[in-house]
């Protein structure tokens, strides 16, 4: 097999992995058929798909690993080698020489401390080889870069205001200022979200699919007013589309990667 290692880019998507079949994978004991039992027993319970796509990225990596090492079922797994997994990560060097940060090791072995404990609560697995792995330690530090209030003000002023995209750029970053809510948040928001009476903003199934109530400042809300009410009728071309932010061809709304 190919000498395939953790990626540092973008993770891959559950249809990726689908295609993407390791080891003897029709194998219903192996590695691979247990990764894909596993989505399947948490989307019929409901977890978010964003949640299952970074848990099975990792997975799917660990399986990549293991099976470069003649290892494809999960009674293979023992503690010992989920330590070796371990070292690799700490040992793995990027493309630009960089080691993966403290937080990256952790978020790609925590995965698997779920994956297995949830094998051994299937009796898939005799025991949880996972059960005491020692995560590394996080180190607390500050933020590298705060804005000041004069650098966000000139960020704001960066969108032209000429245009409908400036004024419906201006109302995001302007709502994600005052409220610092998520990307993904924002691209779920739709045109009943904000209650300008109230000055609130109702999130629905935002992170850990939770509803929430925050509140708005009025700068804010004098700018999601303006787009709403006087821009986003003349963008929008699909009136079925409820999104509170147009894309700018007007027929949906934006997505994670367009706010981004």
């Amino acid at each position: 097999m190919a000498n395939r290692k953790p990626r540092a880019g973008a993770l891959l998507t559950l249809e990726e992995v689908y295609r993407k079949p390791v080891g003897p994978a029709s194998d219903p004991k192996s590695l691979y058929a247990l990764l894909l039992r596993f989505v399947a027993w948490r989307r019929e319970r409901n977890w978010s798909e964003t949640t299952l796509k970074t848990q099975t990225h990792h997975d799917y990596r660990f399986i990549l690993w293991a099976a470069e090492r003649g290892l494809n079922y999960g009674a293979e797994i023992t503690r010992p080698i989920l330590e070796r997994y371990q070292r690799h990560l700490y040992q793995y060097r990027k493309a630009n020489g960089e080691p993966l940060s403290t937080r990256t090791q952790r978020t790609a072995l925590q995965p698997l401390q779920v994956w297995f404990r949830w094998m051994a609560q299937q009796n898939l697995i005799l025991a949880n080889p996972a059960a005491d792995l020692e995560l590394p330690r996080l180190e607390k530090r500050l933020p590298r870069t705060i804005l000041s209030v004069d650098e966000v003000e000139t960020v704001l002023g960066l969108c032209d205001l000429n245009t409908p995209m400036g004024i419906r750029d201006r109302a995001l970053l302007e709502l994600l200022w005052s409220t610092g809510i998520r990307r993904g948040e924002v691209a779920k928001l739709e045109i009943h979200s904000p209650d300008f009476s109230r000055r609130i903003l109702t999130i629905v199934q935002g992170k850990g699919k939770q509803d929430r109530v925050i509140p708005v400042g009025l700068r804010a809300l004098r700018w999601l007013r303006r787009w709403l009410y006087q821009v986003r009728p003349e963008v929008l071309v699909n009136p079925e589309c409820k999104a509170l932010f147009l894309a700018m061809d007007g027929v949906e709304g934006l997505t994670t990667s367009g706010i981004t």
